[in-house]
């Protein structure tokens, strides 16, 4: 199992958490920028964790992905079972 970095500021984990929800939803960056309102240039910048993420942002992002916007700040492993859950919905 891999190990998970305690360390990692929430804005990091955003950006992560953001590129694999957007798989589980089968959702395009394209669709999930305009949703939100923001470029893909600014994406971009969230998922590599260069920029943080307003917190109205936040609140949007997890709106359109369907999650808790406290998933969206913890490493993915700690909101496993709500991406397994998911992921078994959709298949």
């Amino acid at each position: 199992m891999p190990k998970v970095n305690l360390n990692v500021k929430p804005w990091q984990c955003i950006g992560d958490n953001i590129r694999i929800l957007l798989a589980v939803r089968n959702m395009t960056r394209n669709e999930f920028c305009r949703r939100v309102n923001i470029s893909k240039a600014q994406l971009s910048r969230w998922i590599t964790g260069k920029t943080a993420v307003p917190t109205e942002s936040i609140y949007r992002a997890a709106d359109i992905l369907k999650v808790n916007p406290g998933e969206l700040m913890v490493p993915i492993k700690y909101s496993e079972n709500c991406i397994k859950m998911e992921v078994k919905e959709a298949i």
